[in-house]
């Protein structure tokens, strides 16, 4: 008995200090967690025991330390929102390497939509990266890859990029750096749509709403 109390005491000082930082509580046996979202590590006998299984210290301690597992998420989803970002960006480029600028000169184009692009080319740049790059948030976002935001905005500037870089070899259209700039607003605005969404549904699935 008092070589078990004297393990507990060795225990709780060792680990005093990741306690502090990590928000390890150090309970006696038999007392049951809190707080939710705390690791309570309860002393029994030399051994900790947590979720109701017996474990040593060591292993309960690296596991806060290298925290929790990051799960891959089902490619299917993902996969669906990188193949209209894919098609997306066909058209786009399809799009801006036309020997003319006008949509209602594209075939492909419907009737409706090609009247209403032409009202305004400045918008017409923009709109199409908002969808872009909202497909590309997601679909990296719901891949599991850290920052999603960022490799969004890089793979639709290089889109954007690529398709006024391509109009310097076409004698009928010229690049110019104000359809960089609305591209590149719309590009901000799908990324900003993309993230408050995938926020929104975090904070919905949270168990304390988010707080």
């Amino acid at each position: 008995m008092r070589a078990n109390s004297l393990a507990s005491t060795l225990i709780e000082r060792r680990y005093s200090a990741v306690q502090r930082r990590m928000n390890v509580a150090l309970v006696p046996s038999g007392v049951e967690p809190l707080r939710r979202g705390e690791i309570s590590v309860v002393i029994e006998n030399g051994e900790c025991r947590r979720g109701g299984e017996m474990e040593t210290i060591e292993q309960n301690i690296g596991g806060a330390l290298r925290g929790p597992e990051v799960k891959r998420r089902p490619k299917g989803k993902s996969m669906a929102f990188f193949l209209l970002a894919g098609v997306l960006i066909g058209l786009i480029v399809l799009a801006s390497w036309a020997s003319d600028s006008r949509m209602t000169a594209q075939v492909w184009v419907p009737g409706w939509l090609a009247a209403w692009a032409d009202r305004d080319p400045n918008i017409r740049t923009a709109v199409p990266f908002i969808p872009l790059a909202f497909l590309l948030t997601q679909g990296f976002a719901w891949r599991g890859y850290p920052w999603p935001v960022a490799w969004s905005v890089i793979l639709c500037g290089a889109c954007l990029g690529l398709s006024e870089f391509g109009q310097i070899f076409l004698p009928q259209r010229t690049a110019d750096m104000a359809d960089l700039m609305w591209g590149g607003i719309g590009i901000l605005v799908g990324a900003v749509l993309a993230w408050g969404m995938s926020h929104w549904r975090r904070t919905a699935r949270s168990p304390n709403g988010g707080v």
